[in-house]
């Protein structure tokens, strides 16, 4: 009684909050706080201690720490995320503590809110208090090895480090909280908390998977990466990839209106708890079946592609009926178990489960209608030429990077080939020969809409009809314009080098012989075909030696400080042109200017 009286006096509460049940669950949980707060230090303050004196060697690291890169603190964030979640409602998961709890002259309410605030003041306390040291390790560590530590730990760097992890924790609690709410036991919770920080991330890869395992030539939507905007850690390491700027603040604020929109949520269905379902996996029917679909179809897609890829063995396209079977035998067998543990029970062979076992037959049906069947026809569809703006293409290989075709004569010639490819799909499913050739089509529509397309050719040289149109393509006027452009970028740029290469041997080109050296490429290339230039380029992969001396074949290489596509981009980027005999013009360029006797002496003696 005393204890009821306390927990609900005015004394206790503050803006509709209860301060004794806060206080409990602080010091029930502080030792939580205490755990998590040493693995920040592990991972934070640690390393610049251990390297006091020589903070060059921790630099790099620390300069990605504070960016909230790609290190331990945002794992150690998301689990003690949801750690602290389940700590703080697992009094809902047991119906004697629940209803004990409930029983207090508290309302839902405010339950709810003082456990949230409780959980926010355990979230951001170490974040405080790492920030705060880092800032001191800045202004105390001395400089060393160009690196500052000052700059690099500076006070708006911990600032915005604590930014980043405070609104990532706060987002994944948010999550966590609702997952505790749905679930009715503290391992279901701890489970569905993972799922749904994740649900978003695993059904985007899943729909990319279906359509390039199933579907010729299709590339998915990009919703894979499209995932990394559905949790702010996952955007900070895989889209941001710097320190926290004012063009970031839209994305921020999204996050930060997520979180409260999900805590409002929560609150709404907290309220709404039957407490005699307490001991079930989830307290609500309805999403107790959704989660038995969903884990369902996840588990039974991941089982079906890893066997389907061991059988395909690198195939482009997966082998359908090995796929099937196994979808079959998985999908069954994980129905089962995850209706069992939904229940509680393994009685599941009753009405709801039966109706939820049609509903999860459909939706696979569905799915796989459209994509291992394509009953949309997406790997036949090839647009009109009049529909189409611009066409990009990409062979990888030689100066075929991504090059852009807008005149109409170029247009057809990209249709065509790629009309040539679906003539013989047998051609691009298979595991691939001793010349497989990577195609990346992108349609650029006049409506706006993009269709991209890639396909992998078994062995270019027996597809000799798409080998055709591919030559065709690439010996285009408007090709050969745009490989000048990037020819003349090269030969006058003062950072781009070009040098000829063996596997013994490497010859550095003058500058007023780049641009020479080049156009005798280019007319070589338009003269060879390109099954010549990619069985060049696999003798080179899969032979031990490439010798200049007796087989007259070498490399060109360009190492540049620009992007060779780009017209104005700072980024390194290299080429390689593969030669050999039929390259007539450039082994004439090599021999009048005296390269040829430079190689060859080299490739006999190495080391002179």
């Amino acid at each position: 009684m005393m204890r009821s009286e306390s927990l609900s006096s005015r004394k206790g509460s503050v803006f509709g909050l209860s301060g004794m049940w806060m206080n409990m669950m602080l010091k029930r949980d502080m030792i939580i706080m205490f755990v998590a707060l040493a693995a920040y230090f592990l991972a934070c303050i640690f390393p610049v201690i251990l390297y006091f004196h020589d903070f060059g060697t921790v630099s790099s690291y620390m300069s990605d720490l504070i960016t909230s890169g790609f290190t331990l603190v945002p794992f150690i964030s998301a689990i003690y995320s949801i750690v602290v979640s389940v700590m703080l409602f697992d009094y809902l998961h047991s119906g004697a503590s629940c209803a004990a709890a409930h029983s207090f002259p508290l309302t839902r309410g405010k339950l709810y809110r003082s456990s949230l605030v409780t959980g926010t003041i355990l979230l951001l306390a170490p974040l405080v208090l790492i920030a705060a040291g880092m800032f001191a390790l800045g202004l105390a560590a001395p400089s060393s090895r160009g690196a500052d530590p000052a700059v690099i730990l500076s006070g708006a760097a911990c600032a915005k480090w604590f930014i980043d992890n405070a609104l990532g924790s706060l987002f994944m609690f948010a999550v966590a909280n609702l997952a505790g709410i749905l679930a009715g036991r503290n391992i279901i919770h701890v489970l569905l908390a993972y799922l749904l920080n994740g649900i978003i991330g695993t059904v985007c890869i899943l729909i990319d998977s279906y359509a390039e395992s199933f579907i010729i030539g299709a590339k998915g939507a990009g919703l894979a990466d499209k995932a990394l905007y559905s949790n702010p850690f996952t955007w900070y390491m895989g889209v941001r990839q710097a320190g926290l700027s004012v063009k970031d603040m839209p994305m921020m604020l999204a996050f930060f209106a997520a979180s409260v929109v999900i805590t409002v949520i929560t609150g709404i269905l907290y309220k709404k708890i039957k407490l005699e379902r307490e001991q079930n996996a989830t307290v609500f029917p309805l999403v107790s079946d959704f989660l038995v679909i969903l884990c369902s179809f996840c588990n039974m897609s991941g089982f079906g592609l890893l066997i389907a890829m061991l059988a395909g063995n690198g195939a482009a396209v997966l082998p359908l009926k090995i796929f099937l079977v196994a979808r079959l035998i998985s999908g069954v067998a994980s129905f089962a178990v995850f209706r069992m543990i939904a229940d509680s029970s393994v009685r599941i062979f009753h009405p709801r489960a039966l109706v939820n076992f049609l509903a999860f037959v459909l939706i696979t049906c569905v799915i796989f209608a459209f994509t291992c069947f394509d009953i949309s026809g997406q790997a036949d569809k090839v647009p009109l030429a009049s529909e189409v703006s611009k066409v990009t293409v990409d062979t990888g290989s030689g100066f075929s990077t991504e090059i852009e075709f807008t005149e109409p004569d170029s247009i057809e010639k990209a249709i065509s080939l790629h009309k040539t490819l679906l003539s013989d799909k047998e051609k691009l499913s298979g595991e691939g020969g001793d010349r497989v050739l990577d195609l990346y089509i992108e349609y650029e529509m006049k409506d706006g809409s993009v269709l991209e397309r890639v396909y992998r050719i078994d062995d270019i040289g027996k597809f000799r009809e798409a080998a055709e149109k591919v030559d065709d393509l690439m010996r285009c006027d408007e090709y050969m314009e745009k490989v000048q452009k990037i020819v003349d970028r090269i030969a006058f740029s003062n950072s781009a080098s070009l040098s000829i290469n063996t596997d013994t041997a490497s010859v550095a080109v003058e500058p007023e012989d780049k641009m020479p050296l080049l156009t005798a490429y280019l007319k070589d290339r338009k003269e060879n075909s390109v099954t010549y230039y990619q069985g060049l380029y696999f003798n080179d992969n899969y032979n031990a030696d490439l010798k200049f001396n007796e087989q007259q074949e070498g490399i060109i290489s360009c190492d540049s400080e620009f992007d060779i596509n780009a017209e104005n981009d700072n980024e390194y980027d290299s080429l390689a042109l593969f030669f050999g005999k039929k390259d007539r013009h450039v082994l004439k360029f090599l021999k009048e200017k005296g390269y040829t006797e430079k190689i060859v002496k080299l490739e006999k003696n190495p080391e002179g």
